[in-house]
């Protein structure tokens, strides 16, 4: 039989207290592993509505901050004030034309006011007698001003 040494209260005391701590960490190791699994099980298993998980955090936004936010974020990812153009063709439709089945969007009523911003090009103003308007697109989006709608229309001028 081996030489056991007689341990005093003081070890005992310390030897307690280490295995007391180490229990505590273990048991809440295994109710955060507990509350893994659960997620994991309703990510997998659980009903569609669910199941979303953004991959990043959204920030709700307005109906017309959002306008203000797009061009905002924008601003931000393009400093030089490059403009990116990507086709982004959808499954069955021809890059670069409309879709068929989609007849364009409502347009605003007429009941509105509308401001009228005339576009002209610098070129243009600068020499008007050596250009000609050939005909004119009008974009029109919609503005907020607190307490009051209006209907914006951009004319450019086209010239040849």
């Amino acid at each position: 039989m081996p030489d056991l040494e007689p341990i005093s209260k003081e070890q005992l005391y310390t030897e307690k207290e280490q295995l007391h701590t180490e229990n505590i960490a273990l048991k809440e190791q295994v109710t955060h592993l507990q509350f893994q699994l659960s997620q994991v099980n309703r990510l997998l298993f659980g009903q569609k509505r669910e199941r979303f998980e953004p991959t990043q955090a959204v920030q709700q936004a307005t109906l017309f901050s959002l306008q203000g936010s797009l061009q905002e974020e924008n601003a931000v990812a393009n400093p030089a004030g490059q403009v990116n153009t990507e086709i982004v063709k959808k499954k069955g439709q021809i890059a670069g034309k409309p879709n068929p089945n989609h007849p364009g969007r409502n347009q605003f009523p007429a009941h509105l006011p509308r401001v009228v911003e005339i576009l002209t090009p610098e070129a243009v103003s600068d020499n008007p007698e050596g250009y000609r308007k050939i005909g004119q697109e009008v974009t029109e989006t919609l503005d907020y001003t607190p307490a009051k709608l209006f209907v914006k229309q951009y004319k450019p001028t086209k010239v040849l």
